[in-house]
């Protein structure tokens, strides 16, 4: 989840973000990150480094960004085989923000079937 790059004479390209890599794996990773987001475009003060990064990037930029940060922190808890309370935190609050996602689109699913 990283920018391909192409840089060469000390001058740094960075290009677009590849969507290379286990699906699975990046889906959720990047819906978890686009939840966390939408709470952070509503005023919610749990996420400043989002709120920050919204303010220079645009929001799916941003959620693929927090993403690959989340791949970062499960990636090094597995291989060192422990839980930090920072990620346990970050994991409580994408919970958080993914079981309010899911509380608003249930409510308007079933307006949608009554329409189709």
């Amino acid at each position: 989840m990283t920018p391909r790059q192409n840089s060469s004479g000390g001058k740094e390209r960075l290009g677009s973000i590849p969507k290379a890599g286990n699906t699975y794996l990046r889906e959720p990773l990047v819906v978890g990150a686009m939840a966390v987001v939408r709470q952070a475009k509503q005023g919610s003060t749990k996420h400043p480094w989002v709120a920050q990064l919204l303010e220079r990037k645009k929001p799916k930029v941003a959620a693929v960004t927090l993403a690959n940060k989340n791949a970062r922190i499960v990636w090094a808890m597995m291989a060192r085989g422990s839980v930090s309370s920072l990620a346990l935190a970050g994991a409580l609050e994408m919970q958080e923000a993914a079981a309010v996602t899911a509380k608003k689109t249930s409510i308007t699913r079933p307006l949608l079937k009554n329409k189709i």
